[in-house]
């Protein structure tokens, strides 16, 4: 899934709001019983308005609410009331970034983000989808907000509304699909790949570019562009200054991904297909996805749904499955729009000078005045260099698929819900405008495959550039083509292998005719996981979920013997390091010092021996090209730092002796005090408060973690020097197994919690559970769910009051 973490941007705000936090929750403790209140009332019986008959909200051991409904939008109800119930802030911030309201909450230093969303205008392109959704989606829609509106009539806060003194936003129907273009947005990020190639073309050749950054195995070398840049001007420094500043607005992409695969009838030891799947997004507290199950007449689904909108995105009902991976594809250009010189609020075009749409928005901003901020659109989108800061002679507008066209993504959740087999599943994908996905899934008839889902914009055939510079706006060489027809994107089915697995990898073929990407991610995942595939002809539930959290590092299994092959005299001076890195299975374990040495050196290699440039722009080492350098092929000598060109071998045993002299430095000298998880940990950080002092153990969650970017069990993120350990920030936040023979043998597991509310029992109980490689049952049958622990909240349409409260 994701190439941008779903929480709000919480990089940029958690510096300019941790004091007005500090003093919000300062100022929220001695409303104690209000801030207690908060906590969902999950037993007892409310009255409603706006519902059809009773609806039972049951609970299972895990926080997992059941909606039992006796129709289908009394179901998409109790969704959006439950939702409210644990994820009201989490919504909120949502709701507010999507539509540029956050500085309403936060003050100026909001206005950036605001700026943005606004330029980008989710809500106005949601209006005009609106009409173009089908009635089963926009009742489904109307029934969610009028759900969640319930549950804030019936007093659903956050702990953090209260400190901030304001009240939660009501809901309408159509802010779900402005919350699911936000969704799109954040997983649709080629635009930041644009404006990073643009910065590192100021200070290298293009060929040098492709050399230090090549594409994955497998995929077409394509000539980087002679014309783009001598096309629109002998000097684009106009667009550095806008580079940065939407690179900080919107970092780029840091490594999310995911992974998915199953086996047809004949590999699976149930006799019927097996799906796993396990999508990779930033870890926050609370989760990106919530578990839910919805049944009613005609419909049974449960799974993963995203709060702020209705439906199961990722799930079952009682006859396909499915999962997702992010395609990477491309489907945003930025093209820089010359200004007409007789009139600036024209730019050029192929036909002529034509004017840009404007707009004005006035962006209310908490303790300052409010800010008006005008949006002009060029023929190809929004002018999005305006967000940022005006540049004489040209702005640069975005395209992107999400923008354009009536936009039907919201329906696949609520047609998924019904599909009777593989086939319909596939009808109800071909609604996805954005983001753009590979869409996995088995039937209980036996059909299993992989199809790209979402649109993708065609391109030129002699576009040299391929989506990845800036682009000439007044040339229509540049133009898009049209859109790619959904039987004609990327599709894989099973085979003779009886598999089809995707891992970011690339899933074309040299023969397919279209441009998807030139960011595939390196093999590392698919390739182990068709290893262990292949290693068994038939696989159960369980073979799947020691496969999901398998943690053996291909990478250090490629790398290791090179390096260690070219140490030389320093092998001898740490001799049982050595040793100890000789005789390891490349397992990320928690408990192995091994992987605390090899990720160490693996960061010293990449900051010696990339130019310094490259790689604080661009901070992630390919493994080729340290290869290429250490070995000396061709003249990839000459990349190696200014101290050691001549002698690039060199750089394996000066930093292999910089790392221990660190690590001995940060951990002490004994090796058992260098375990992979005493100095690597996983964190859930909250959107607003993560990191404030004195708050942090009660909104964040910290937990070791296994795993490194490449293995199967995913764990990504960096060296935090101030705290002296390794941060995880992106690892698997949602994992499902299913069992298309028994469906109710199916599993799942969120984390850290259900809840959103630091004050709930369900906040992080899940944690746990999720480090220790666990799952929570997939059941939906009402009779084995009460014969567990539960809690029970009937919600009924008549008054007949209210009591309980969570236990």
């Amino acid at each position: 899934m994701p190439s941008h973490s779903t929480q709000p941007a919480r990089s940029w705000l958690r510096r300019g709001v941790l004091a007005l936090a500090v003093c919000a929750l300062g100022a929220s403790a001695v409303l104690g019983q209000r801030l207690w209140a908060t906590r969902p009332l999950v037993a007892g019986r409310l009255g409603v308005r706006g519902v059809d008959a009773e609806i039972e909200l049951l609970r299972d051991e895990s926080g997992v609410p059941h909606i039992y409904a006796q129709t289908e939008q009394d179901g998409y109800f109790g969704l959006g009331f439950v939702h409210a119930q644990d994820r009201v802030f989490q919504i909120e911030l949502q709701q507010r970034m999507a539509s540029g309201r956050l500085a309403e909450l936060l003050g100026e230093q909001a206005l950036p983000s605001d700026r943005l969303f606004r330029t980008l205008g989710l809500v106005e392109h949601a209006r005009e989808s609106w009409a173009a959704l089908d009635d089963a989606t926009r009742a489904a829609a109307n029934a969610y907000a009028a759900g969640f509106n319930a549950a804030l009539d019936a007093g659903a806060n956050a702990p953090e509304l209260i400190g901030l003194q304001s009240a939660p936003t009501r809901m309408q129907a159509i802010d779900c699909l402005v919350n699911f273009k936000l969704v799109a947005w954040q997983l649709s990020g080629n635009m930041l790949r644009e404006l990073e190639n643009h910065l590192l073309g100021r200070k290298f050749s293009f060929e040098e570019i492709a050399r230090l950054s090549p594409v994955a195995p497998g995929e077409e070398e394509h000539a980087w562009p002679s014309r783009a840049y001598a096309g629109a001007s002998t000097d684009t420094s106009w667009l550095d200054e806008v580079a940065r500043s939407m690179l900080q607005v919107a970092p780029a992409d840091t490594g999310t991904g995911s992974n998915a695969w199953v086996v047809d009838s004949a590999h699976s030891q149930t006799g019927k297909p097996l799906l796993a799947n396990d999508p990779h997004l930033g870890l926050s507290a609370p989760a990106v996805w919530y578990l839910a199950h919805l049944h009613a007449p005609q419909l049974n689904v449960i799974g993963a749904s995203l709060p702020g909108t209705p439906g199961v995105w990722l799930g079952r009902n009682d006859h396909v499955a499915w999962g997702i991976t992010n395609t990477g594809s491309d489907t945003q250009d930025l093209y820089m729009e010359r200004l007409d010189s007789a009139d600036p609020q024209r730019v050029l075009t192929p036909d002529g000078p034509r004017a840009m749409t404007e707009r004005r928005e006035q962006i209310r901003v908490r303790g300052a005045q409010t800010v008006e901020h005008v949006v002009r659109t060029t023929r190809h989108g929004p002018v999005v260099s305006d967000a940022q800061s005006a540049h004489a002679g040209y702005v640069l507008a975005l395209a992107w698929t999400g923008l354009r066209g009536e936009d039907r993504s919201l329906q696949f959740a609520i047609k998924a819900a019904h599909a009777g087999d593989a086939s319909q599943l596939l009808t109800a994908a071909a609604d996805v405008r954005s983001p753009q996905q590979n869409l996995l899934y088995a039937d209980d008839r036996g059909a299993v495959g992989l199809h790209a889902i979402g649109t993708l914009p065609l391109r030129a055939a002699d576009n040299e550039v391929l989506g990845r510079l800036p682009i000439p706006g007044w040339d229509a060489l540049y133009d898009w083509q049209g859109e790619l027809a959904f039987d004609a994107l990327p599709a894989q089915l099973a085979g003779a292998h009886g598999r089809v697995q995707n891992a970011n990898d690339r899933i074309t073929t040299s023969e397919y005719p279209h441009w998807v990407t030139s960011e595939w991610e390196l093999p590392f995942r698919a390739d182990r996981i068709a290893e262990l595939l292949d290693a068994k002809p038939q696989h159960s539930l369980d073979d799947f979920a020691r496969i999901q959290l398998d943690v053996l590092n291909p990478l250090a299994k490629q790398l290791l013997p090179e390096l260690l092959a070219q140490l030389g005299a320093a092998a001898s001076e740490h001799p049982e390091i050595v040793e100890l890195l000789r005789r390891w299975d490349y397992s990320m374990g928690t408990e192995r010092p091994e992987a605390l040495v090899f990720q160490a050196w693996l960061s010293e290699l990449g900051e010696r021996m990339y130019p310094r440039a490259f790689y604080e722009l661009r901070p992630t080492a390919d493994p080729r090209v340290l290869l290429a350098m250490l070995r000396g092929e061709g003249d990839m000598a000459r990349y190696c730092g200014p101290e050691l060109q001549r002698d690039c071998a060199r750089h394996g045993a000066e930093s292999f002796r910089e790392t221990i002299a660190r690590l001995r430095a940060r951990y002490g000298t004994e090796l058992a005090d260098w375990r992979w998880g005493a100095h690597h940990r996983a964190w859930f950080g909250h959107a607003l408060l993560s990191g404030v002092p004195g708050l942090e153990r009660l909104v964040d969650l910290k937990l070791a973690r296994e795993g490194s970017a490449e293995t199967i069990n995913l764990s990504v993120g960096s060296y935090d020097a101030d705290r002296g350990e390794y941060i995880t920030s992106i690892g698997p936040s949602l994992r499902t197994l299913y069992d298309l023979a028994e469906p109710e043998r199916s599993r799942f597991l969120v984390t850290p919690g259900q809840s959103g509310n630091p004050l709930s029992s369900r906040y992080r109980d899940l944690g746990e559970r999720w480090s220790r490689g666990e799952y929570v049952p997939m059941i939906t049958e009402r009779a084995v769910l009460v014969q567990k622990p539960h809690d029970t909240l009937i919600l009924s349409p008549d008054s007949l009051g209210a009591g309980g409260n969570e236990p």
